[in-house]
């Protein structure tokens, strides 16, 4: 496991435009909900990553379930949301404009990639990073249900990360009934179990900066 190297992020996004109040006062901020939508992965460079299997045994990556993510991001030791397709964990400011949050029931099979010895898996992120802010309410959908602050996904500038991996043991995968599934030709598989396996997890992190000139390859030595 490499050791976790602490630094700091500094974000940036346009959360009001500037506007005379015509009284002498200078600049005075006048908010456009359209300044709480969202950055355009498009419009940011994405990191990609590359998780080797070194050892000579299949690893269990947890990728949770619901479009969760597959990794943890940190910065500066401090774990911070990235963007989900998780149906109750993706809603953001600009969702809040247009429906009130709600989490429908979904039943989500939990998830598991089998990468075996060899096996390359690919990851990739997008370049946004969460940040809460308070929109104001006339920018609800329904005020009344608004909370206190709403997430905004931001390009994260040019700093240092870390990328966290959470991996299980081949014993909490048999007490679930196993995690297995035949691997691709890049050596990886997804295996769909009917509960999160309980067990021992280990994390691995891998210090990277943004941006990456190329993928950041993972190696895995189980």
């Amino acid at each position: 496991m490499l050791k976790p190297t602490f630094v700091a992020l500094c974000l940036t996004t346009t959360a009001c435009a500037a506007d005379l109040d015509g009284t002498g006062g200078g600049l005075q901020p006048s908010p456009r909900c359209e300044d709480y939508v969202s950055g355009d992965a498009a419009q940011v460079r994405p990191v990609d990553f590359v998780v080797v299997n070194d050892g000579l045994d299949p690893i269990y990556l947890d990728t949770g379930s619901c479009g969760a993510a597959p990794f943890e991001l940190y910065v500066g030791g401090t774990w911070t949301p990235v963007r989900s397709h998780d149906p109750c964990g993706g809603t953001t400011c600009e969702d809040l404009q247009f429906a009130p949050s709600a989490c429908p029931f979904v039943a989500c099979a939990e998830q598991v990639v089998v990468i075996a010895p060899g096996g390359r898996f690919p990851i990739s992120w997008d370049g946004l990073v969460a940040q809460d802010v308070q929109m104001p309410l006339t920018c609800y959908a329904e005020p009344a249900a608004a909370e206190n602050t709403c997430t905004m996904f931001v390009p994260a500038r040019s700093d240092s990360f870390e990328l966290g991996l959470r991996f299980i043991s081949a014993d909490a995968c048999d007490a679930v009934g196993g995690c297995s599934c035949m691997a691709n030709e890049d050596g990886y598989c997804t295996s769909s179990v009917d509960m999160r396996p309980d067990g021992m997890r280990s994390e691995v992190r891998t210090a990277f900066t943004y941006p990456e000139p190329g993928a950041v390859e993972i190696v895995v030595a189980p």
